[in-house]
């Protein structure tokens, strides 16, 4: 007679848990869809330009205040990097031969899917805390996916940070800017090292990322399962 009210209360509290759980799922796949967008967004733009779909760019020299360039290529310039090794008036400039778009417009939309990218990463990975939390609390189980989703969307959200702007360090982040891929392809074609660096840097960096994202999803989404069936719900 007294484990009723106990047994009645553990399973109003399980409930509870699952009704959460319900809402975390749903913003949990929201967040991964904007992430998954961002990252193609941003590697569809990277192999446009490499592929030169919308014009790659190239580097010039700085042309002294007078001098007539070339007039049969319309082009926007876009400064290096201050931490480029030329400056003053030796420092070139690279200039962006798009069709149709501005070389600002390209820098924009980057700008705009790393910063929604950030976000969505950063509101994944705090959904994945929470959702441990309320396994852990309500004792729902499936620990060991959990905690490996809650894990791998920790080092895709470290991954993401741009560290070389935030520390600027040796240390890379898998965003990127426009003008960074713009010095990168200016580059590539110094060497077989230097073009494998330039692909990996740009292309199998982010995609590694993507990866280790899509992994947590799927770990995040067994765990629903294991509870779910547990509970014989499914």
């Amino acid at each position: 007679m007294n484990d009723d009210p106990v047994r009645a209360t553990e399973v109003v509290d399980t409930t509870d848990c699952f009704e959460v759980v319900s809402v975390f799922r749903v913003w949990r796949n929201v967040f991964f869809s904007v992430a998954v967008a961002c990252l193609v967004l941003v590697q569809s733009i990277f192999w446009l330009v490499d592929t030169g779909v919308i014009g790659p760019p190239t580097q010039t020299k700085l042309t002294k205040p007078g001098t007539i360039q070339d007039q049969a290529t319309p082009a926007v310039t876009l400064p290096l990097d201050d931490n480029s090794p030329t400056s003053g008036a030796d420092r070139p400039l690279v200039k962006c031969r798009l069709r149709g778009i501005s070389c600002e417009d390209v820098g924009r939309l980057i700008q705009m899917a790393n910063g929604v990218l950030l976000l969505a990463a950063m509101l994944y990975w705090l959904t994945q805390l929470f959702t441990l939390a309320i396994s852990i609390i309500g004792r729902l189980g499936g620990m060991n996916h959990i905690c490996r989703a809650f894990f791998l969307s920790l080092i895709v959200l470290v991954l993401l940070i741009p560290w070389q702007h935030v520390l600027d360090s040796i240390l890379l982040g898998a965003t990127f800017s426009a003008q960074e891929l713009a010095n990168g392809f200016a580059t590539n074609t110094a060497g077989l090292y230097d073009r494998a660096a330039y692909y990996l840097r740009f292309s199998g960096y982010p995609l590694a990322v993507l990866t280790l994202l899509i992994l947590a999803h799927l770990r995040s989404v067994r765990w629903a399962r294991a509870i779910f069936r547990r509970m014989e719900i499914i």
